[in-house]
């Protein structure tokens, strides 16, 4: 692993020490502690990583044989030995295999992020990448007496420069190790998407009578929901949400308001993929959701007319969850009562 430690072969009267600063440096060094019983062959690692690695034994490079991935060194040894090795380390980038247009960066055998900070990033403050050049050492460099950290220029990432640090340095903070390449016309596609996002969740907010967040235990309570033995609460993107098992269910009080046209708004998530489920007002079916999936990392809000009959008089009805059609019902994230136009 090219880390410092030792091994100790008693057998063969074999005794190494590897030293080193690896990976902030692209070298380091075996050390023959003891004198070997005979002379046997040793090998070292040449990762994918590295497209060149030279060896030195006591600083004279070696012509070696590779084999199965691996550097053979044949050498009659005797105590004292050292033997050095040279890696190469580049920045280059893999794509996720199900989409070519993102991409994590990498340096070596390290997985770079960006330290996004400590209050949770709003998604245009996560940075995308909107130059044509996939060339990235044309546009990220190394910052200058940083180890193992880089910086964009101004131009090839929005909405700043991207920082690159490894990403077991980054904690206690948010961060993205994913980046989307975009165009321009998709980057001002996708502020405006934003800007009509905002502007439909603040109409929501604007219609709430109610809202529970399932998996939130004070929003649970809040609502006196209850639940049979195969329930769950599961985390998803930041969010709490809860499921049923086939067999089961939860329930749960909500506000309604009888003066006006109600709806149900549920939120799911589109990496849940075909489920079925019945949703009860008041142990009467509302509607059965047949729930395909979306797109992997997406919420979606849906909507369900609540028929005026079934909220006549009253102030709070009861929404049962039932996972009766032999899958599982959920994960739902949020539920809302919404009213529309005054009757």
């Amino acid at each position: 692993l090219f880390i410092p430690s030792k091994v100790q072969w008693k057998q063969n009267n074999l005794s190494l020490s590897l030293s080193g600063n690896f990976p902030k440096e692209n070298s380091f060094e075996l050390t023959l502690k003891s004198q070997p019983i005979k002379n046997i062959r040793i090998a070292i690692r040449h990762p994918l990583w590295s497209d060149q690695i030279k060896v030195k034994i006591n600083s004279i490079e070696q012509a070696v044989e590779e084999r199965d991935g691996y550097l053979v060194l044949k050498h009659d040894w005797k105590i004292g030995d050292r033997i050095q090795i040279l890696l190469t380390q580049k920045l280059y980038t893999e794509q996720m295999p199900d989409n070519p247009d993102r991409i994590a960066f990498k340096y070596g055998p390290l997985v770079l992020a960006a330290d996004l900070g400590n209050t949770k990033p709003e998604e245009l403050d996560i940075p995308v990448i909107v130059t044509p050049d996939h060339k990235i050492n044309h546009w990220v460099k190394n910052k200058t007496n940083v180890d193992l950290e880089f910086q964009s220029d101004a131009i090839s990432v929005l909405p700043k420069p991207l920082h690159l640090k490894p990403f077991y340095q980054i904690y206690n903070s948010y961060y993205s190790v994913y980046f989307d390449y975009l165009t321009t016309k998709e980057w001002i596609q996708r502020k405006a998407d934003h800007a009509t996002e905002i502007t439909r969740l603040k109409d929501l907010e604007s219609r709430t009578i109610d809202f529970i967040n399932p998996g939130i235990k004070e929003d649970e309570d809040k609502h006196h929901l209850k639940y049979s033995e195969r329930s769950y609460t599961d985390e998803a993107l930041g969010r709490w949400g809860r499921e049923a098992r086939s067999d089961h269910y939860f329930e749960f009080d909500l506000k309604v308001d009888a003066t006006k046209k109600n709806q149900l708004v549920f939120t799911y998530l589109g990496d849940d993929k075909n489920r079925i489920w019945d949703v009860l007002l008041d142990e009467k079916l509302l509607t059965t959701v047949e729930w395909p999936g979306g797109k992997t990392g997406k919420f979606y809000d849906i909507i369900y007319s609540i028929p005026d009959e079934l909220i006549q008089k009253k102030e709070k009805i009861t929404i049962k969850i039932f996972a009766n059609h032999g899958k599982t019902a959920g994960r739902i994230f949020y539920v809302r009562s919404v009213f529309g136009a005054e009757k």
